[in-house]
């Protein structure tokens, strides 16, 4: 006997054990509709609840007073007020903090964004009606309108 004889005859079996069992899906699924009609699983037209028998729709306006009627959907829904501007704010869009010289007397640099001029300020100057209180490491407290708010420098 030649090496793999036993092989290919597996194989073939194989093959052919996979033809008839297609073969019986296929003619299971082109038969089976007949066979559940047969026996009466399947029915006529008129008696399957199709289409033909849901409720005509409503108008949107119908619709929309029922999704707003409920409470996740129909909250009040409330005016937001305004942000009240910041009087810093306007420093803050012009002038941007790019660096602190430390030392006897430590300096704040602040650069303007739309002159590209840049200021050398102590604590205690003005800038622009802006009052540089306090400077630290690595931020600036600075006073305008009476109040305070801390400008940290920028990253470039």
């Amino acid at each position: 006997m030649g090496k793999g004889l036993w092989q290919d005859k597996v194989a073939l079996l194989f093959y052919f054990l996979s033809l008839i069992i297609l073969g019986y899906l296929i003619f299971s699924m082109l038969a089976s509709p007949f066979y559940f009609q047969k026996l009466g699983v399947l029915r006529s037209d008129q008696e399957i609840v199709g289409l033909r028998d849901l409720p005509e729709l409503q108008s949107l306006e119908v619709y929309q007073q029922t999704v707003n009627a409920h409470p996740i959907f129909g909250a009040a829904k409330q005016e937001v007020a305004a942000a009240s501007k910041d009087p810093c704010d306007d420093f803050s869009q012009v002038f941007s903090l790019s660096g602190i010289v430390q030392g006897g007397q430590s300096e704040a640099i602040f650069l303007n964004k739309r002159t590209r001029q840049t200021y050398f300020t102590a604590a205690g100057d003005s800038l622009e009606n802006v009052k540089i209180q306090k400077i630290q490491e690595h931020s600036v407290t600075i006073a305008c309108a009476g109040e305070e708010k801390e400008i940290l420098i920028e990253e470039t």
